[in-house]
């Protein structure tokens, strides 16, 4: 079957809106990532894909960005694709995420908010986890043009509020530095950070420049300012969290000296390990991930049984890891103030239509079934190896080669880690009577 064939057929079976899930079967390897990368191109809806583990979801993601040729330099508001990290430690472990997991969680709402048909990847453990509300989502990124007027005084006062660090020398993302006119910062989503010319209150000019020797270089003629953090000790309203937390803290019967040390420290802008599972303190109530999702959102459960498994798993572990810190009387938050349960996922994805992507051709049991099923005929490279023999001391790629010559008219496309892998291949196969060109540039 063509790629266009393929994708004719992917389109017309997954048209419109359904309740319950369809099931297209047959993908291994990369096909996985193939086949959702037709998907998308011939569906402008907003698609949630759901792998069950960290892992998986970031080889999806890597095997999606070679199948939608996204250049990982783009700026965040020229990509599609973008991976929805969890946290990446326990819940409520005293330790706090990476802040590239933190900015991530938040570039993934603004593309769900700000772009019709965006493509995110994510899991369990990062989808049960809540968000901040859609408003102050809102109101957490800037969008600047060179040439545009910028109070500077209130755009500084934003970075703050929004997470970014004060140094004197910008080299990790999330940090910003002034120097008269100048304002150094590396936004989140971005590979290399820019340099902001001002000339008063007029934004002149804007320009990537190297961490290292701290030159200009290339010019922008826009900038997504992303957030770094959810809530920042600096921003206004402080003293409510606070509050809130006291509050908490006297609910966990928490040692009143650590408590008042703890609160001292915050108020003095002095960061805790582990301080962003407190979030739900900085705002009036936090929302499920799923609320940002648009009705004709397209759910891809990548192994739905291995999903559903690690959904119950998860929800257990975030409940059973939220009674011992209380039993420790560290402050933490109520588990449900954090996180979806198992039952509440469940209801989440109710309302969209869902696809399950699964390895295994099942034959349908009943008509329905077999009407909401799509076989897919995919091969694993280890198929591939195993078909080849060996003679003396070295493998043959006779049985290779034979495949190859049975797919013409087909198109095929041969990956290899480097330039000098690709031409050892290719002129192996040139003693089977095969020619296959070097492609250099995108397709």
């Amino acid at each position: 079957m063509t790629d266009s064939a393929l994708s004719e057929k992917l389109s017309h079976f997954l048209q419109g809106c359904w309740t319950g899930a369809k099931r297209v079967q047959g993908l291994q390897g990369g096909a996985r990532a193939f086949v959702l990368s037709l998907v998308a191109q011939s569906s402008r809806r907003p698609i949630l894909i759901i792998a069950a583990s960290a892992r998986d979801a970031e080889n999806l993601f890597d095997d999606l960005t070679l199948f939608f040729g996204e250049d990982p330099s783009l700026s965040p508001v020229q990509k599609r694709l973008h991976l929805f990290p969890s946290w990446e430690v326990l819940p409520f472990e005293k330790l706090s995420p990476h802040p590239d997991n933190l900015a991530g969680r938040l570039e993934g709402l603004y593309k769900l908010v700000e772009e019709p048909a965006p493509v995110l990847i994510g899991t369990p453990a990062a989808l049960m986890q809540k968000v901040i509300p859609r408003e102050a989502l809102k109101g957490s990124y800037l969008y600047l043009v060179a040439g545009q007027e910028v109070a500077r005084d209130t755009f500084l006062e934003h970075l703050v509020q929004w997470g970014f660090q004060n140094v004197p020398l910008v080299e990790d993302r999330g940090d910003f530095a002034v120097r008269g006119g100048i304002i150094d910062l590396f936004s989140p989503g971005y590979r290399r950070p820019v340099r902001l010319e001002f000339d008063g209150e007029r934004l002149e000019s804007i320009r990537e420049f190297s961490s290292a020797s701290q030159r200009s270089e290339r010019s922008l003629e826009e900038l997504l300012l992303l957030p770094v953090k959810e809530f920042s000790l600096k921003r206004a309203g402080i003293e409510s969290a606070l509050r809130s937390l006291d509050q908490r803290a006297a609910e966990l019967e928490m040692d009143r000296r650590e408590k008042n040390n703890l609160l001292e420290s915050l108020r003095e802008g002095i960061p805790s390990p582990g301080m962003e599972l407190w979030v739900p303190y900085f705002y009036p109530q936090l929302v499920s991930f799923f609320s940002y999702l648009p009705r004709e959102t397209l759910l891809w459960l990548d192994g739905a049984v291995r999903v559903e498994a690690e959904a119950e798993r998860f929800g257990q572990l975030a409940w059973e890891r939220n009674e011992k810190a209380k039993e420790d009387r560290r402050l933490v938050p109520p588990a449900e103030a954090l996180y979806l349960n198992e039952h509440e996922w469940g209801k989440a994805l109710e309302p969209f239509s869902q696809v399950h992507g699964e390895s295994l051709r099942v034959m349908a049991s009943t008509e329905h079934a077999a009407q909401s099923t799509l076989n897919v005929e995919s091969f694993l490279t280890g198929d591939i190896r195993h078909e080849t023999s060996v003679q003396g001391k070295e493998a043959t790629l006779a049985p290779f080669a034979e495949r190859l010559k049975s797919w013409q008219g087909d198109r095929v496309f041969l990956v290899a880690p480097t330039r000098g892998d690709a031409g050892r291949l290719g002129e192996l196969l040139s003693h089977y009577d095969l020619e296959l060109p070097f492609l250099d540039e995108p397709l």
